[in-house]
């Protein structure tokens, strides 16, 4: 059985596709997956989403399997159809005091095409919800970019390309979705050191928002348990 390396952007739908297979052939609840060191080692259950993989992972892949029709006929046209999987994206969008834009008119687009008018595919009825949600549905694994425009901005998501939240690198991307780093801190966050001042002032801001409220001595700028714990609560995933 080979052996794939994950890099950013792949998901367990996005590779099953490669495979012609069925994510659930792919993946079974994280048994074939080994965590790079030090990712997801503190929970075990981010380890068993399928959503959530991290550069360098070990992901152990079947081998293709070769499919055949001993009873078709000659000489006459056949259609075969393959079963593809499709995703549903959800994206909850906030204001600046991280309250919900709820009720709203919003543009998606999934790579360049407007989901309102994109036919069978991409489905979403272009208004959040009263939590801020708005959710598409029907996307092709292979999709990479969504786009979200309302109240006059527009706002990309890289679809597949959200590390876990007990890692760094996912811990930046949530802290950014949420307004506590307002730049790009560097061209590859993986190997970011731990004391990069943009990342710590980041963390201490949310814990002084949100895990430390009330014991403001605890704050430290530090990516403990509860800190990631609790920003993949605010985060929502």
């Amino acid at each position: 059985m080979a052996e794939h390396t994950i890099v950013q952007g792949d998901t367990i739908a996005r590779l099953a596709k490669r495979l012609d297979i069925p994510s659930a052939d792919l993946w079974d609840g994280g048994n074939k997956l080994t965590p790079a060191t030090g990712s997801r080692l503190k929970d075990s259950s981010e380890a068993k989403n399928p959503n959530l993989l991290y550069p360098g992972d070990k992901l152990k892949m079947p081998e293709e399997a070769k499919k055949s029709d001993s009873n078709a006929p000659t000489e006459q046209k056949h259609v075969y159809e393959i079963g593809n999987e499709k995703l549903t994206i959800e994206v909850r969008l906030l204001d600046g005091d991280h309250k919900p834009h709820a009720n709203k008119k919003v543009e998606v687009k999934i790579d360049t095409v407007a989901t309102t008018t994109a036919g069978p595919d991409n489905k979403c009825s272009g208004t959040t919800d009263g939590d801020g949600v708005v959710k598409v549905e029907k996307v092709d694994p292979a999709a990479r970019v969504a786009e979200f425009s309302y109240n006059g901005r527009t706002v990309e998501l890289q679809i597949g390309f959200l590390d876990p939240p007990d890692t760094k690198s996912g811990a930046i991307a949530r802290l950014q979705n949420l307004g506590y780093i307002k730049k790009e801190l560097s061209d590859d966050v993986l190997i970011l050191p731990d004391d990069d001042a943009e990342y710590v002032a980041a963390i201490k801001g949310f814990q002084a928002q949100y895990v430390f409220a009330s014991e403001k001595d605890k704050v430290d700028g530090v990516l403990g348990d509860k800190t990631w714990q609790k920003l993949k609560e605010i985060h929502g995933c």
